[in-house]
């Protein structure tokens, strides 16, 4: 997994969970359940895994590439961050985590369209 060289490794396992295969249900249930959907693919930028996350109104930090910014407009209904900026990506995790419950509620209304 990714954060096996990320360098705030027991920062990062504190607060992640890998849950493995689930059902639909339980998929959807966990998507509604996250504060963030980090998506740091480099190789698979089109993953549906994205819009099920923007879907369930969860806030997606993701690698800029085709496929992903088709969705995730940075700023907007998620964050973009350019391939190679692991701080970036770390300070945009952190930016949705400090995000107020209004902020959050927009962020999820532009969510809902860009999903749809």
């Amino acid at each position: 997994m990714w954060w096996r060289w990320f360098p705030w490794k027991q920062l990062v396992s504190r607060a992640a969970r890998a849950r493995g295969v689930m059902d639909h249900p339980e998929l959807a249930s966990a998507y509604q359940g996250m504060d963030v959907f980090a998506f740091a693919s480099r190789t698979e930028t089109q993953g549906m895994v994205v819009t099920e996350a923007m879907a369930a109104g969860t806030p997606v930090v993701a690698v800029d590439a085709s496929g992903v910014r088709e969705v995730v407009r940075d700023g907007e209904n998620g964050r973009l961050l350019p391939r190679e900026d692991l701080e970036g990506f770390v300070s945009a995790l952190a930016w949705v985590a400090g995000l107020s419950p209004e902020e959050r509620r927009r962020l999820g209304e532009g969510i809902g369209r860009a999903a749809e």
